[in-house]
């Protein structure tokens, strides 16, 4: 990513600690840390991160041990911490496996552990290519993938009345998902798995929600 490049910290930070700081004691979760770029940089009461596979490195740990206070990071896929937590929380971010069916899973898990005025923010829901929403990463190429996580944002709003979900137009594409009730897309969720790429690009502001941020 070119701002991780050039050691500045993407929009998506941004918008996760503008969530956070809505409450007074804010507990966090991430799902799909990798190296840490969101889960070390905003502040939070309670930080937990999910990822079977984190890349954080040693020296993030030596040089800001303060981040590391109240901090849990757990070595799992997220459907195992799902299927074994408990715990609430009032923000949580969904950045792991960019698939359609693994973005609405975690995305429906988190909701089952939100706090009732929390939200669930999702990563890379507005591709810019067809490259970028290839299903498989190995058929991506340029700066990243983002999957199909946009069928998600798709699913959400065409299938839950009781949801408010939209989609800022950032730093690919950052989902909001909210407990406020609101009028269901126009589409057969039969349809959606079989919406291609050329599908969002006709009709992106209505599939997604799509807003300035």
């Amino acid at each position: 990513m070119r701002w991780l490049r050039r050691g500045i910290l993407p929009p998506r930070v941004g918008v996760v600690q503008s969530e956070l700081d809505r409450f007074v004691r804010p507990r966090y979760l991430e799902i799909g840390v990798y190296s840490g770029t969101v889960l070390l940089n905003v502040r939070a009461t309670y930080r937990v991160g999910v990822d079977p596979q984190p890349k954080i490195r040693r020296r993030q740990i030596a040089v800001r041990p303060s981040l590391w206070a109240r901090l849990s990071i757990r070595k799992m896929t997220s459907d195992a911490f799902f299927a074994a937590s408990e715990e609430h929380f009032h923000v949580a971010f969904i950045d792991g496996l960019h698939t359609y069916a693994q973005a609405v899973a975690d995305t429906e898990n988190a909701l089952d552990l939100l706090a009732p005025d929390g939200v669930v923010l999702l990563h890379d829901c507005n591709p810019t290519s067809p490259d970028a929403a290839a299903p498989d990463p190995t058929s991506a190429t340029g700066e990243g993938w983002c999957g199909d996580v946009w069928k998600a944002i798709v699913h959400l709003r065409a299938t839950r009345p009781d949801l408010t979900v939209e989609v800022l137009d950032t730093d690919y594409g950052i989902g909001t998902v909210r407990r406020t009730p609101s009028p269901v897309l126009g589409i057969d969720p039969s349809e959606i798995a079989g919406l291609d790429y050329s599908a969002l690009e006709c009709d992106r502001q209505r599939l997604l929600g799509l807003r300035s941020a």
